[in-house]
């Protein structure tokens, strides 16, 4: 028997015993048909690590209903399977190159009765991170630098700098922020004994996920003079 609608259906059937064909009394047998549970429709799941994810309830028609599910693969942080609704979570770590993904099964049971499965995605993004094998440069005083291109482990990233520090007798460098490249810049020195400017520097994935800042050093040694020449 199919039950197509959202309620219990009823189905009466009328049975009339007979023998040597005389009629016996009508008897009534009811039947109770329990409707099949569907999913509410679900969405999709994406995170940057470290990120909460935040599965809605579940719910079916008609309700309310029992639920269990599958999870395809517990890298993305939750168990292989379960009952009932998903806790929120944090995102796991993902230092690879590539999504890493997940199918959620869910099925609903109804008055005993097992619904039909539905199902949505999980997906935690990779971590860009700064590649550049060098990150600092020497220069000498009044000397350009070479401006610094930035590479990342994820194609496609971008990359914001921030002035951190200077040393107290360094001028001329930039004191700012901005994005790829680090410019070139001449630095000027007052002092006698190397100092330093740094940048901290933030990858970020096309898919807006920000990795571990760097620091990016230069270090600037002042021009030799002579004193004392009798």
């Amino acid at each position: 028997l199919t039950n197509a609608t959202s309620a219990i259906a009823l189905l009466t059937y009328t049975v009339t015993p007979q023998i040597g064909g005389c009629n016996g009394t009508v008897l009534n047998v009811p039947v109770y048909v329990n409707p099949v549970a569907v999913m509410n429709p679900m969405a999709n799941l994406t995170a940057c690590p470290g990120q909460s994810l935040s599965p809605s309830a579940f719910g079916s028609v008609p309700a309310p209903a029992t639920f269990a599910w599958i999870n395809s693969n517990q890298q993305v942080g939750i168990p292989g399977s379960g009952n009932g609704n998903i806790a929120p979570w944090n995102a796991p770590a993902n230092n690879g190159l590539s999504n890493i993904t997940s199918t959620v099964t869910v099925t609903p049971t109804y008055n005993g009765c097992v619904g039909t499965s539905s199902s949505f995605s999980i997906t935690i993004y990779p971590t860009p991170t700064v590649t550049n094998s060098l990150l600092n440069q020497t220069v000498c005083e009044g000397v350009a630098t070479s401006p610094i291109t930035f590479t990342s482990n994820l194609n496609g990233s971008s990359f914001a700098w921030n002035y951190l520090t200077s040393g107290a007798n360094l001028s001329g460098f930039n004191a700012g922020n901005g994005s790829n490249p680090l410019p070139q810049m001449t630095v000027a020195h007052s002092g006698n004994t190397p100092q330093t400017v740094t940048y901290s520097v933030i990858p970020t994935s096309t898919n807006n996920c920000s990795g571990t800042a760097v620091t990016y050093t230069i270090n600037v040694n002042p021009n030799p003079s002579v004193s004392n020449v009798v």
